[in-house]
């Protein structure tokens, strides 16, 4: 009898004939991507939210890895407030976009392709593997002829750009300009179709391999440590290459290194679930120092770096190697950071200031005057204080500086020396107490108790730590050479001007304490009468809430104050007329906060330090209020 064919039968003799369906393995080429991510205001909270899951899942679809694809992330907004070098390590990528805070501000695109050429330039170990752009943003950038060139800048170094358009809000002619080609244009109509038009995109980045299913699994390299005291072996999957954190100690999964040969960076360890870390190299603001005792960056007069050009003998000047227009000033026997002219860049050979069409790197707020390649003294003494000199820095004017104690000011030498004359000593000067940046100038000889303003009948002058008098720029005349981001402000009569849109930032504050003694003292004068809450001074820029801002309202201004436990104190000043010049103080001292306009004090008790803020000094913004319209004629900022 003839059987009858089983259901099993039937099924395989299906299988037979059915075709076979290839399998979509992710990118498997070599190559180093680098995303812009638009950060700016016109973004909402989940929209963003949105953005940085689609980024996420990028990351699954590319085959991560230190020999295969790396991925490097740019967040902008007014600036850059983020920036990841290329990694290999998907588990970091992840955690650092997840870890992105949305700054909500302006959209300056050319400086996110900016940054992006100079990780490119940075990325020397990978030469010859294709090096890709990926321009993500919503709208139009502020300074679209700036875009333009930023972006065939970076075309120009062999990197392929893509520009992704969200929303209908964007310039095609801009995306046009920014992309490698029209073709390299692509639109996404929402955030939530983000996910779906990079996934679309994937197959041009990187042609997909195929493989027929079912595949055969790759073998896993596995990484052999000693049996531990149970006689148990680790077979875990091969680490990222952690050569760079050799040494380093994990804390919470993260840790900190110096560079090896670079006092301006630092490395960051991020340590995976398996123990395997993976390097970042990380750039210090500009003209300050990494300091590992302290795991953050410093000026180089506060750090001990065995790598500091200027302790070389003959060294004089030298060129930075993150930007061609920058350079260092060894005179004061510690790096300090000038910039040359525009269409110029520093030369080590003949150690000045050359004319360079190529070189449009961003530095600083203005042009500093060259150095000249003649030995001269650029020195002088101080009448009646033999123990100081006044020194004619680039680009900062002159200077009052201390000699070491024990030494005296010689005119002939140009240089401090032990030798004596008939003039009395010097002033003792003696290191700050609990505080970094309290900086005094004794009248005579100082005592060790410094933070008080009368120690013993001795006589003890604050000195400021950001001191902007804005004679025809925005440079600190502090002496603590501290970078101030200029964005639109202009300068006349010895005061800057804010439209409405302009802003100041002082980037060397960010993620920096405060503490329990600060003062700021500026003067102002508003273009109309105040009719929305304007922000004169802030550290409010990055998405988070701040801890320090002065606020003018329709008829009073506002002083407010956040501690470490979040707590927020304000007080206000009444004030009849905004358009008048206002001389304002706020004040955090002896647990109180205090703001004085023209002598007029209000103040309140206040408990703990102020809150450490992870965004920069802001001047005319704050985000969340308005920017201030009107005239500034001085900004100082003490910690004493």
């Amino acid at each position: 009898m003839e059987s009858k064919p089983t259901l099993l039968s039937v099924f395989l003799s299906m299988l037979l004939v059915l075709p076979v369906t290839p399998a979509i393995l992710p990118c498997q080429q070599s190559f180093d991507v680098v995303v812009m991510i638009d950060g700016s205001d016109s973004i909402n909270a989940d929209d963003f939210l949105l953005f940085k899951n689609a980024l996420e899942n990028l990351v699954g679809q590319l085959e991560i890895g230190v020999d295969k694809t790396r991925m490097g992330l740019v967040l902008y907004s007014a600036t850059v407030t983020k920036s990841i070098d290329f990694s290999g390590n998907s588990f970091l990528l992840r955690q650092e976009i997840r870890s992105l805070v949305q700054p909500r501000d302006g959209t300056m695109t050319h400086l996110a392709l900016d940054d992006a050429y100079n990780m490119v330039l940075r990325a020397t170990s990978r030469q010859g593997v294709p090096k890709i752009g990926l321009v993500i943003t919503d709208g139009i950038s502020k300074f679209p002829s700036l875009t333009a060139a930023s972006a065939a800048k970076l075309k120009n170094l062999g990197v392929n750009v893509y520009a992704i358009g969200v929303t209908n809000n964007v310039n095609a002619k801009e995306l046009v300009d920014i992309a490698s080609s029209p073709s390299q244009v692509k639109y996404s109509s929402t955030f939530s179709d983000l996910t779906t038009t990079l996934k679309e995109l994937l197959p041009e980045i990187c042609p997909a391999t195929t493989t027929p299913t079912p595949t055969t699994p790759t073998p896993r390299t596995t990484r052999i440590t000693p049996p531990g005291p149970g006689g148990r072996v680790d077979t875990t999957p091969n680490p990222i290459n952690g050569s760079l954190c050799d040494g380093c100690k994990e804390d919470n999964g993260i840790g900190f290194l110096p560079h090896p040969t670079d006092c301006h960076r630092f490395i960051q360890c991020i340590f995976d679930k398996d123990g395997s870390a993976e390097g970042m190299i990380k750039n210090c603001g500009m003209g300050l120092f990494w300091d590992q005792d302290d795991f953050t960056c410093k000026y180089p007069s506060q750090v001990t770096c065995v790598n500091d050009k200027c302790n070389n003998p003959g060294t004089t000047h030298f060129k930075s190697i993150h930007n061609c227009r920058q350079y260092y000033s060894c005179d004061d026997r510690f790096g300090a950071a000038l910039c040359c002219p525009q269409g110029t860049s520093y030369s080590d050979t003949s150690r000045q200031c050359v004319s360079d069409n190529t070189c449009n790197d961003l530095c600083g707020t203005s042009s500093n005057p060259a150095p000249t390649a003649q030995a001269q003294c650029n020195k002088e003494a101080v009448p009646g204080l033999p123990g100081y000199y006044m020194e004619d820095v680039p680009g900062f004017g002159k200077i009052q500086r201390p000699c070491a104690v024990g030494t005296t000011f010689s005119p002939t030498k140009c240089d401090c020396s032990t030798f004596y004359d008939s003039n009395p000593a010097a002033p003792t000067r003696f290191p700050p107490v609990n505080n970094e940046f309290l900086n005094c100038d004794w009248v005579t000889t100082c005592s060790p108790t410094a933070r008080q303003r009368s120690v013993d009948s001795v006589t003890v002058h604050c000195k400021p730590i950001l001191d902007l008098q804005f004679e025809n720029d925005a440079r600190d005349t502090s002496g603590n050479n501290n970078w101030v981001q200029n964005v639109g402000v202009s300068f006349q009569n010895g005061w800057a001007y804010f439209n409405g849109d302009a802003i100041l930032r002082v980037p060397r504050f960010s993620n920096f304490g405060l503490g329990s003694t600060f003062m700021v003292k500026m003067k102002y004068r508003a273009e109309a009468p105040i009719q929305q809450q304007q922000a004169l001074f802030t550290n409010r820029d990055c998405g988070k809430p701040g801890s320090v801002a002065i606020l003018l309202n329709r008829g009073t201004d506002t002083f407010l104050m956040r501690n470490e436990a979040s707590e927020l104190k304000t007080v206000d000043v009444n004030v009849q007329d905004q358009t008048q010049w206002r001389e304002v103080i706020y004040r955090v001292d002896n647990g109180l906060l205090k703001g004085t306009v023209d002598g007029v004090s209000q103040q309140i008790q206040i408990v703990g330090d102020i809150r450490k803020s992870e965004c920069a000094l802001q001047i005319g913004h704050g985000n969340t209020y308005e920017n201030f319209v009107g005239y500034i004629d001085y900004v100082q900022v003490s910690m004493c």
